[in-house]
């Protein structure tokens, strides 16, 4: 068979069909009235839309997300500030404690994973253990006061009442 058809000749068009849509799955009319929409549109007074290429459509994305995250983290600051300052003083002091606490043995941690492999078995039995008791003995005898005195301006005044009563 040839591409043509069966017997070779070409196929005849349709004379009283209506002329094929520009748009595939529409008809005529349809893409008329699409057309007469197009027209107002042009002859209107209002700006057309603007064509942005596909960098520009990122870049206003981007912008538009990262203005949502920093949103999204200053209500989360402003919350721990909010609730911070609702904490008692003694509420506030133990806080900071258990923070320097747990990060000052988080630290030892991490810094003991570096040197493991290098240190003897035996070594490290008593090692971490040790380095535990003393990250925790620091972060609670040395680093949680510090950070109360420097951040006394910060902090709820004390309930001093006991001592005025006696």
């Amino acid at each position: 068979m040839s591409p043509a058809g069966p017997k070779g000749r070409k196929r005849k068009k349709n004379p009283g069909a209506p002329p094929p849509s520009r748009r595939s799955g529409r008809s005529a009319s349809a893409a008329n009235d699409d057309d007469e929409k197009e027209e107002l549109a042009e002859s209107s007074d209002l700006p057309a839309p603007t064509k942005r290429s596909k960098n520009e459509a990122n870049k206003e994305m981007w912008n538009q997300g990262k203005k949502g995250l920093s949103d999204i983290w200053k209500n989360y600051v402003q919350m721990l500030q909010r609730d911070f300052q609702k904490r008692s003083r003694d509420s506030q002091e133990q806080l900071i404690l258990r923070l320097s606490q747990v990060l000052t043995i988080g630290c030892v941690v991490v810094l003991l994973n570096f040197f493991y492999s290098f240190i003897p078995s035996v070594i490290r039995i008593f090692a971490f253990p040790v380095l535990l008791v003393i990250a925790w003995f620091v972060a609670t005898r040395a680093i949680a006061p510090m950070i109360i005195v420097r951040f006394e301006d910060h902090l709820n005044p004390r309930d001093d009442y006991e001592d005025e009563d006696a």
